[in-house]
């Protein structure tokens, strides 16, 4: 899954976020950056549409994509049951800067990380959080 497409509304990343939780699990996604690359067309344009991007891929890790909301939302609906990712979608919607929802994203977040992508992998998680 390719992130930080700055051509993308968040619109788009929603999508993105609501594919991955409607793909049947289990799956393990990997996640990247994008990256402009000389010599491709999407370079070129980033080039006339987005100052400073010429030499963004001599220093960018194409594997840290950005610490973001809808970015951190694609991972999790890879791992956590469909309805607390639909509970994390309306938060989103109500209001992304609101402590509440901040505080549930980094409780998701954290619970993604110790139990389900490591131990249980996906469809377990899935089961574990029922």
């Amino acid at each position: 899954v390719i992130l930080d497409n700055p051509f993308e509304s968040d619109e788009d990343r929603m999508d993105t976020v609501m594919t991955l939780m409607n793909t049947p699990k289990p799956y393990y996604p990997s996640f990247f950056s994008l990256t402009f690359y000389k010599g491709t067309e999407l370079y070129d344009r980033a080039i006339r549409e987005l100052p400073g991007y010429e030499d963004e891929f001599l220093r960018k890790d194409y594997q840290a994509y950005k610490n973001t909301a809808l970015n951190n939302m694609a991972r999790l609906a890879a791992f956590l049951p469909s309805g607390l990712m639909r509970q994390l979608i309306v938060m989103y919607k109500s209001n992304p800067e609101s402590l509440r929802f901040k505080s549930v994203l980094a409780a998701s977040s954290l619970m993604s990380f110790l139990l389900c992508e490591p131990f249980a992998g996906p469809l377990k998680c899935q089961e574990q959080l029922k």
